[in-house]
């Protein structure tokens, strides 16, 4: 766990200089981690926050978002990283997991916001509202949508806000 925080340090020290190392040798074992972990904290108790799992889980949600600002990742990246960060989403998550993960939305927001955008809205199912009523509606296809897990309203309010950018964005 401190190791990442020396990660952390590091990316935003010397930025790019070990984007690299991270992508190639740091990332994998992180998604790893992430998706192995993800089932033990789903619907956990109230004791699952005092175990070294919860404190792991916590350490590399947190990290994340401090590596996605600090280092320029590429779309394949942060794909990755919000596949691995989306089950996080879930209500049935613990509330600390919850939040890191929409921190690292945010982030990935800020990175490209497009692609979050696109990784959310395809995971809620909704439909793509047009900004003017001669425009039809378009339904995203949910082929990728992960299977049984249950957003909370603040997945809704990301899209929302990430559609205010995007529209804004094209319309001017």
């Amino acid at each position: 766990m401190k190791a990442l925080d020396v990660l952390c340090t590091m990316a935003e020290v010397s930025g790019d200089f070990i984007r690299r190392r991270v992508v190639s040798n740091v990332w994998p074992a992180l998604s790893t981690s992430l998706e192995r972990m993800n089932g033990m904290s789903l619907q956990s108790g109230k004791l699952y926050k005092h175990t070294v799992n919860f404190k792991l889980q916590k350490t590399v949600l947190t990290s994340l978002d401090v590596l996605i600002c600090e280092l320029d990742m590429g779309d394949v990246e942060l794909s990755e990283i919000s596949a691995a960060v989306l089950p996080y989403l879930d209500v049935r998550q613990p509330r600390e997991l919850q939040e890191a993960a929409v921190r690292i939305f945010k982030a990935l927001a800020t990175a490209d916001p497009d692609a979050t955008w696109l990784v959310l809205s395809d995971a809620v199912g909704c439909c793509l509202l047009p900004p003017h009523p001669c425009l039809t509606s378009v339904k995203l296809g949910t082929e990728r949508r992960p299977k049984g897990i249950q957003y909370s309203g603040v997945v809704m309010d990301l899209v929302c806000e990430l559609s205010c950018c995007i529209w804004r964005k094209y319309i001017m």
